[in-house]
C-alpha cells in the first residue's frame, strides 16, 4: 500500500478537555488504525498502523502504512528529524528515559478512586488519535504514585529510579488535598499540623475518637480494637483497668497530662500494669506518682512479670518501694533494668531456684544471678554466624571478641564486676550480641548489640566508656553495622 498522510496543524487536547500547550518534546507515536477513531472504525479492518509525528514547533502530521514500513521522517515546517517514542515512554518509561537525556516537565495530579485517594507525579503523553477530527489525546503517565486506601494501607510505585525529595513533594501535596477536602472521616486537630502519618494512623485506628491518640505508645495493644469508640476519658480508663477509686483516676489523668505537657506523647504502659497488678489503691496512686515512672515505661512488660512473681513472695508495700529510684544514681536503674531481663530471659530457672531475700534491688538482683548460676553450672557454648564472627577483628588498638560460652562470659562480667553473665541466656538464644573490647589481654569494656543497635556499653562498674572509647567504639560498629 502507499504511504498516506495528513498534514494538518495540530489541535490537542488532554483528557480532562483542556487545551493541551505545545509538547516541548517531539514525539512520535504509533496506534493501530484499526482501533482509533476513523471513517471505517468498527467496518472494515486494515491491519495498518498509523504514525503520528507530533513535533515541538506545534506541526503533525499523520503517516498510514503497513505494519513492517519504516518511514523516514523529516518536520516539513521546521525539518527536524528527531522524534522519541511515546510508545516505549508508555510501556517501558525507566528504559526510554535512560536511553534519552531529556528535561521533562511534570506535574501533581491527584485522583481518587472508589476506596481511596493517591497522587501521581505525572509526565503528559500522547496517547491516541482520532482520524475523523485529526487531533491527539495526551494523557497522564504516572511516574511516582502514592496511594491511600480508606483501611490505611498506603502503596508507592515509580518506575524510575527513587527520588525522596519528589515523594517528599507528593506527600505534602497529598496532605494538604486530604485536609481540605476532609476525604477521610478522621480526626482533624486544627491546632496541630496534618501529616501523611497521622492519616494512615487514624485510618487504622478509627476507633480512637481523638486526634491526641495519635500521640499515644503501644495503642494497639493497651486500646485494642473492641468495636468500643474511645475518647481520652475512655480511653485512660481502659487503661486503668477500670478502677473506681477516685483518687486513681485522678492520678492516671494527671500522669497523662504532666506527659503530653513534657514530652508531648504518652506512654501508658506503666499505668496499665500497676492499675492490674496493684490492688491498693493508696500504694497505686502514689506509683503513678513517682518521678521515675517516665524511666520504667519501656519496660513495662516485663514489669507486670516482675510484680507478679514478687507478689509469691512480697507484699505490695514492700513491691512498690522497689520502683522508688532516684534517677540520678544510674546504678540503682541498671540494676533493675537486669534484674528484669533476668527473669525474662530465665524465668523458669529463677522460679525453680528462687529463695526469698530482702526485699531490695541489689538483694533481689543478686538472687536471681545466684538462681542463673545454678542453672548454668554446666558450661554450653554460644553458636555464632560467618558474618557475626568477622567483626572479631584487631581494632585500633583493641582486639574484638566474642564470648565462646556462658563461662566466658561470666568470666568477662568477673572481670568487669558487672552483670554479664545476665545475658547467657540471650546471647544463646540469638537476641542479643555482646562484643568485649580487650588491650594487651586485659578486658576494657563490653557492648551489647541487638537488631544491628547498641543497647548499651560499660566498662568496669557499669562506668561510661571515655572518649577514646566512645571513639574505638563507634567507628567499629559504623564499620560493620551501617
Amino acid at each position: 500500500m502507499s504511504l498516506s498522510s495528513f498534514n494538518n496543524p495540530l489541535s490537542q487536547k488532554s483528557i480532562f478537555g483542556i487545551d493541551q500547550p505545545r509538547s516541548e518534546i517531539s514525539w512520535k507515536l504509533t496506534v493501530d488504525l484499526d482501533t482509533q477513531q476513523q471513517l471505517f472504525y468498527q467496518k472494515l479492518l486494515t491491519n495498518y498502523v498509523v504514525d503520528t509525528f507530533i513535533c515541538s514547533c506545534g506541526h503533525t502530521e499523520f503517516a498510514i502504512k503497513d505494519k513492517k514500513q519504516e518511514i523516514a521522517y523529516r518536520c516539513t515546517e521546521c525539518e527536524n528529524e528527531h522524534f522519541y517514542n511515546a510508545n516505549l515512554a508508555w510501556q517501558n518509561y525507566y528504559r526510554f528515559v535512560s536511553e534519552h537525556d531529556l528535561n521533562f516537565s511534570f506535574e501533581y495530579k491527584v485522583f481518587k478512586k472508589e476506596d481511596g485517594i493517591g497522587i501521581g507525579y505525572a509526565l503528559s503523553l500522547p496517547k491516541s488519535i482520532n482520524l475523523m477530527r485529526n487531533t491527539i489525546t495526551f494523557e497522564y503517565k504516572n511516574i511516582y504514585t502514592i496511594f491511600i486506601n480508606e483501611s490505611g494501607e498506603m502503596t508507592k510505585s515509580y518506575e524510575t529510579k527513587v527520588d525522596t525529595d519528589i515523594y517528599k513533594t507528593m506527600e505534602q501535596k497529598l496532605v494538604q488535598n486530604i485536609e481540605k477536602l476532609h476525604y477521610f472521616d478522621i480526626e482533624y486537630a486544627k491546632s496541630k499540623k496534618l501529616t501523611l502519618s497521622k492519616i494512615i494512623f487514624f485510618l487504622k485506628h478509627p476507633y480512637l475518637n481523638s486526634s491526641d491518640y495519635y500521640y499515644w505508645k503501644e495503642v494497639d495493644t493497651v486500646l485494642p480494637d473492641e468495636n468500643i469508640v474511645y475518647d481520652i476519658a475512655q480511653g485512660i480508663a481502659k487503661i486503668s483497668n477500670y478502677r473506681t477509686e477516685r483518687s486513681v483516676k485522678k492520678a492516671a489523668y494527671t500522669e497523662y497530662l504532666r506527659q503530653m505537657d513534657s514530652v508531648s506523647s504518652f506512654h501508658p504502659g506503666c499505668i496499665y500494669v500497676f492499675s492490674r497488678t496493684i490492688t491498693d489503691p493508696n500504694i497505686l496512686v502514689k506509683l503513678l506518682s513517682l518521678p521515675s515512672l517516665r524511666y520504667l515505661n519501656d519496660y513495662w512488660v516485663e514489669i507486670e512479670t516482675f510484680i507478679l512473681f514478687l507478689k509469691q513472695y512480697y507484699n505490695e508495700k514492700q513491691i512498690s518501694k522497689l520502683f522508688e529510684i532516684n534517677t540520678e544514681e544510674d546504678r540503682t536503674f541498671y540494676l533493675l533494668r537486669d534484674t528484669l531481663n533476668m527473669l525474662t530471659y530465665d524465668y523458669a530457672e529463677i522460679d525453680e531456684y528462687f529463695s526469698k531475700v530482702k526485699c531490695t534491688i541489689v538483694a533481689i538482683h543478686d538472687e536471681f544471678l545466684n538462681c542463673q548460676s545454678i542453672a548454668q553450672a554446666e558450661e554450653y557454648l554460644f553458636g555464632y554466624t560467618k558474618k557475626e564472627l568477622e567483626k572479631c577483628i584487631f581494632f585500633n588498638g583493641y582486639k574484638v571478641l566474642l564470648p565462646k560460652s556462658n563461662i566466658e562470659l561470666f568470666d568477662w562480667g568477673d572481670s568487669l564486676h558487672n552483670c554479664l553473665l545476665n545475658y547467657a541466656s540471650a546471647v544463646k538464644n540469638r537476641l542479643s550480641l555482646i562484643y568485649g573490647f580487650c588491650s594487651e589481654d586485659e578486658l576494657i569494656f563490653a557492648v551489647e548489640v541487638q537488631n544491628n543497635r547498641i543497647v548499651q556499653a560499660s566498662c568496669k562498674y557499669n562506668a561510661e566508656l571515655d572518649a577514646e572509647e566512645k571513639f574505638v567504639l563507634y567507628e567499629w560498629f559504623d564499620r560493620f553495622f551501617k
